[in-house]
């Protein structure tokens, strides 16, 4: 990904989000709670998903 900052406007609202590679630890219960409601505040209008990335090099 190229860009790591990214901005909608969504009926005159400016959403700023982030995208990137994060490294996400803790206890498995509330990272599958995490993945399924997502992360951050925007989740009902369809920000904060994730995809689980296998085989990164850290």
């Amino acid at each position: 990904m190229s860009e790591k900052y990214c901005k909608v406007i969504y009926k005159d609202v400016i959403i700023k989000g982030w995208m990137g590679v994060y490294i996400l630890k803790g206890d498995p219960v509330l990272l599958k709670i995490a993945y399924d409601a997502g992360l951050g505040s925007k989740n009902s209008q369809g920000f904060g998903c994730f995809e689980i990335l296998e085989g990164l090099k850290r």
